[in-house]
């Protein structure tokens, strides 16, 4: 079971935090544990498929809405652009 690099907890003891966020190689944390230490920084840390699964309510309680969809836009157009090099 994980648990969140932040605050300790894991999702089923600590369900107002959000679902964890795979941000990197073994490491979760969550989703308002996230935005709460590295605000829409956290984002960055993300890959497109926990991006595009993020919840949306934390973001806008955070105030980072906006900063999520613009970070899933970003996201897509890079997938996209390594896409067509690759040929496909």
């Amino acid at each position: 079971m994980a648990t969140c690099r932040l605050c300790g907890k894991d999702d089923l003891t600590e369900r107002s935090r959000g679902d964890l966020i795979h941000y990197s190689v073994r490491h979760y944390a969550h989703a308002q544990c996230g935005l709460e230490k590295w605000g829409a920084g956290f984002f960055e840390r993300l890959k497109l498929w926990p991006l595009q699964q993020f919840p949306a309510p934390f973001a806008h309680r955070a105030g980072l809405l906006e900063a999520l969809k613009q970070a899933i836009a970003t996201r897509e157009a890079e997938q996209a652009a390594r896409e067509s090099a690759r040929g496909r």
